[in-house]
């Protein structure tokens, strides 16, 4: 689970990992190429990336 807020990653993944998911909470913020390399690099660790689902509120500014 990926959020510049981790406050929100960490809430959001509390509950998916309740409902039986198995959740890493991990800052990510997309407005930096870095940050989301670092992401998909987390993701790597435990296996292939088969499906991304991207909820982000995203607009320009």
């Amino acid at each position: 689970m990926g959020d510049k807020n981790m406050d929100n990653a960490n809430n959001i993944a509390t509950i998916m990992n309740n409902a039986g998911f198995d959740v890493v909470s991990v800052r990510m913020d997309l407005s930096f190429r870095e940050s989301i390399l670092q992401f998909i690099s987390k993701g790597q660790e435990y296996g292939d990336i088969t499906m991304l689902i991207n909820g982000a509120g995203v607009s320009p500014s």
